[in-house]
């Protein structure tokens, strides 16, 4: 009869004396690592210590068996590695990958590696790629359409209708009723300039001649003092030959015509299709057309802009020139902790600085914004349109082909 050998498992003082080296080989990579850091090297931020014990962290993960590799994982592995991270561990990403980024080029220099040159060129690769993809502007405002970062329906509804912007919707449409005369342009009348505009707080009329050689953008105050650009709106009424030389009224007017909410004959200026959306007591639908509103009306704020109309030529020269800048002021904003003293970077003292600061002055007014100027943040119930109209501005201006998430 004959016997079944025992499968041999092996030497276990070998096997622990194995596992003990390689534990010591670990902790010499982290310690040399943690040397690279203090002498200045890598990009991740925050004290070495905490970088190392985010590396020591991940190389655990890797190797739950206790042989933890000093080399780089596989390109396929460390793609999913990420993945995995970037859903359960949102709050912790960035370090990971940023960590990750700081091992590897610290294993190009590192003596005792023996990395397989091709393997950490993949390996960077697919770290490089996920860091761009991290810092693209795109990525970084979409956490803010996030539905744990959001406030509720019915608040955001009800905030949306408290700013002017909005509310100055609700007026018109009263004022107007089943119909008000449009001039053959298809905007207000003279005579109708100033109601129309008091709806958005500006102070406005129309006249037949303007006596004064001033532009009436100017009248709002872009001034340089010894401590800088400050913004100010006049209390004097403007006075305009049209109701395009009033950029809000004219972007505002715009979004309305845009969002269907009016809608323009030969003579006339009539309710739109989405007239009675806008008046529905249906609260999603409420709060759905506001947002589009405000994306809507922030886009054609960009284009009077860009576009500028009846503008003295100085400043229309500058309009161009100011859409990626205002873009930048309104992911700032975005960004900007919903702090009122918190502190922020003096404002540059420079001509391009004027129409940007005076558009962020204007959408603050209308209350698309909060705090004060050079300290503007966007309120929580406004950043989904917000965020929308930078996407779309993005697009349409600055060339950019990006696709936002389209749950709201």
């Amino acid at each position: 009869m004959s016997k079944r050998r025992k499968k041999s498992r092996g030497n276990p003082a070998r096997q622990a004396s194995a596992k003990s080296a390689s534990r010591r080989r670990v902790d010499d990579l982290l310690l040399d690592f943690r040397t690279w850091l203090h002498e200045g090297h890598g990009s991740a931020g925050g004290e070495p210590d905490d970088v190392v014990a985010v590396l020591q962290m991940l190389l655990e993960a890797r190797s739950p068996n206790g042989a933890t590799p000093v080399l780089p994982p596989d390109p396929d592995f460390l793609a999913e590695m990420l993945g995995s991270s970037r859903e359960q561990q949102e709050d912790i990403y960035l370090p990971v990958v940023e960590t990750l980024h700081d091992y590897l080029h610290f294993l190009q220099e590192y003596p005792g590696a023996a990395v397989d040159s091709g393997a950490l060129i993949q390996a960077m690769s697919v770290v490089h790629d996920e860091l761009d993809r991290i810092h693209d502007p795109a990525f970084l405002l979409t956490r803010f359409l996030a539905e744990d970062s959001r406030p509720s329906a019915e608040t955001r509804l009800q905030d949306l209708r408290a700013t002017t912007v909005v509310s100055a919707v609700d007026s018109f449409l009263y004022w107007m009723g089943p119909s008000a005369p449009a001039t053959q342009k298809g905007g207000l009348r003279r005579k109708d300039v100033e109601p129309v505009a008091a709806m958005l707080g500006i102070p406005a009329e129309g006249v037949n001649k303007r006596d004064d050689a001033v532009p009436p953008e100017v009248t709002e105050g872009a001034l340089f003092s010894g401590e800088g650009l400050t913004i100010q709106q006049s209390t004097a009424k403007t006075k305009v030959l049209s109701m395009w030389e009033l950029p809000e009224l004219a972007a505002w007017w715009k979004a309305l015509l845009e969002m269907e909410i009016i809608e323009l004959g030969s003579t006339k200026v009539y309710p739109g299709p989405a007239a009675d959306d806008w008046m529905s007591s249906h609260p999603l639908v409420a709060l759905e057309l506001r947002e589009d509103f405000v994306t809507a009306f922030i886009g054609a704020a960009l284009q009077e802009e860009a576009e500028p109309f009846q503008r003295d030529g100085f400043l229309a020269m500058l309009g161009q020139r100011s859409i990626p800048v205002i873009i930048g002021l309104l992911v700032d904003a975005l960004h900007r902790e919903d702090d009122p003293a918190a502190e922020t970077a003096p404002p540059e003292m420079n001509l391009l600085a004027v129409r940007p600061r005076m558009l962020m002055a204007a959408l603050a007014r209308l209350g698309i914004l909060q705090g004060g100027e050079d300290a503007h943040r966007v309120p929580a119930s406004l950043r989904p349109a917000v965020v929308q109209a930078i996407f779309d501005a993005r697009s349409r201006f600055l060339g950019y082909s990006e696709e936002l998430p389209a749950a709201r």
